[in-house]
């Protein structure tokens, strides 16, 4: 019985911080439409934004002047650890236009070998993890295609 007692008491202990942990959120604001979703959480920082929601400075890279976003797969995600995020494009202008702007453009990031195209990267040092931002650019069906994105580094 004495067991059973502890046992119930111990259980309502668990239940009771479970509740008064969740109650610690200020606000959380949700809205939809067709086009986006987006979720804000003011206490923990989480943010989750979809289509031309994303900008620049979320991903950490300028998008190409003038190139056609595709706003079906630009997605940005926050907490407090890490960003992570994505933005596809598309340009008519030649790969050497693009290229050579994002050399031009691209503050604090390095060149580094492509397959195709041409890819830069930073990385920059953060708490718990490091952040890397890049843009990648490719040739694709007559049309220049560039990635830019944002997310935790993997040695």
């Amino acid at each position: 019985m004495k067991k059973a007692l502890v046992l119930m008491l111990l259980v309502t202990m668990v239940i009771a911080l479970v509740v008064i942990a969740g109650c610690g959120k200020e606000e959380t604001t949700v809205e939809t439409t067709e086009e986006k979703t987006t979720v804000e959480e003011k206490d923990d920082e989480t943010v989750d934004k979809r289509g031309s929601e994303v900008t620049e400075e979320d991903v950490g890279s300028p998008f190409y002047p003038g190139a056609e976003i595709d706003e079906e797969s630009a997605n940005y995600s926050s907490d407090e650890e890490v960003p992570h995020g994505e933005v596809t494009m598309c340009s008519s202008d030649s790969i050497e236009e693009v290229v050579q702007w994002y050399r031009d453009n691209l503050k604090g990031y390095e060149e580094v070998e492509a397959l195709t195209g041409a890819k830069f990267e930073k990385v920059e040092k953060a708490t718990p993890f490091d952040i890397r931002y890049a843009v990648a650019i490719t040739g694709r069906d007559g049309k220049v295609l560039i990635v830019v994105s944002v997310g935790r580094e993997f040695d």
